[in-house]
């Protein structure tokens, strides 16, 4: 079965509409690749264009139970800051965490009981943690790029309460990222969920030496590029409509 690959299509499209510096206040959501030139991070394209049915209603259930929408947001947040930055550090600096919150305990541990199995019967290579690639489309930082017995493995860790199918499409724009500043190919992509109320993990990976998984990234990777097209042409529709609005009410 043959997948068209759009990328070349998008990267078309997208070089049109590059964000210029007018854009560079907005540092949660952009990063400057040159002088002038200021491009989305993976997650902000995916907030912007995808949407979650599942909010408005996690929503109203958080409201009935008189609980902050925002603030409960912005804690789970804070949870899953917390759990890679601890994350990152066991694995660069062998430092071990010294937080005492229970979700992120729960998270660490979960992490470390991956880690140990993992490391147990598989020669282990550290490529990068953390890491941000900025390339002159868009950028993203993967969490953990790993050789494992000699084939590249790109793991992103999850805080969440399941796996959506959107963390593939960050995965394969992360794996696309990879290929364009190291000139690796990622041999397999693992969404590693780690669980904050017990010491568990759930862990899925698409092997890109088998056709079912490597059709599914590959579909992932074109979605992703027909998102950054309609990123970039929904922010030039805002800025003529924010033209055409000004004009009109003067």
């Amino acid at each position: 079965m043959y997948t068209y690959n759009y990328e070349t299509e998008f990267i078309d499209i997208i070089s049109s509409h590059l964000l210029k510096g007018r854009d560079k206040t907005d540092n949660n959501s952009v990063y400057k690749y040159s002088k002038n030139i200021y491009v989305p991070r993976v997650n902000s394209v995916m907030d912007l264009t995808i949407n979650t049915p599942g909010i408005p209603n996690w929503a109203n259930y958080l409201g009935f139970r008189h609980k902050s929408y925002t603030k409960t947001l912005q804690e789970a947040a804070n949870i899953g800051t917390a759990v890679h930055s601890n994350i990152s550090s066991y694995i660069l600096e062998n430092k071990d965490m010294n937080n005492t919150q229970q979700e992120i305990v729960n998270c660490y541990n979960s992490f470390k009981m991956w880690w140990d199995n993992l490391n147990k019967n598989n020669t282990i290579e550290v490529i990068g943690a953390e890491k941000t690639i900025i390339s002159p489309y868009f950028g993203g930082t993967y969490d953990l790029l790993l050789k494992v017995n000699g084939r590249v493995r790109l793991i992103d860790f999850k805080t969440s309460n399941h796996i959506h199918f959107r963390y593939f499409i960050q995965l394969a724009a992360y794996r696309w990222l990879i290929r364009f500043a190291y000139n690796y190919d990622v041999d397999s992509l693992t969404i590693l969920r780690l669980d904050k109320y017990d010491y568990n993990f759930e862990e899925l990976t698409a092997d890109m030496h088998c056709l079912e998984d490597k059709i599914l990234i590959e579909n992932c990777s074109n979605t992703f590029f027909s998102l950054l097209s309609s990123y970039f042409q929904l922010k030039k529709v805002k800025e003529s409509y924010d033209s055409f609005y000004n004009r009109r009410k003067k």
